[in-house]
């Protein structure tokens, strides 16, 4: 099945979609279909899946947006756990001044 849509997404071009249309019609983050079944990636349909994919994202350049993608999350948890620990701070001094 996914072989499927990997082989549609050529056709989808030819009908006319966008590369706006292929973006943000699919997950950016496609690492959940390889951790579903480790017994697959030993079959030869898995490898594959996996090298047609990877086609994919070589022929529509995704894998500078994929890596700009990781990074800007990296940076949004750094960031974000720093916001969590200041709000933690924050209201334990806003408890103390109310005690």
């Amino acid at each position: 099945m996914v072989q499927e849509d990997v082989k549609g997404i050529y056709s989808y071009y030819d009908y006319g979609f966008t590369r706006f249309n292929f973006e943000y019609s699919f997950s950016k983050n496609f690492s959940f279909l390889l951790e579903l079944n480790d017994n697959l990636s030993d079959t030869k349909l898995f490898k594959e899946v996996v090298s047609e994919v990877d086609q994919l994202i070589k022929h529509y350049h995704l894998d500078v947006e994929m890596a700009e993608t990781q990074s800007l999350v990296e940076r949004w948890d750094f960031l974000y756990n720093h916001f969590l620990e200041a709000k933690g701070e924050y209201q334990q001094e806003f408890s103390n001044l109310s005690d």
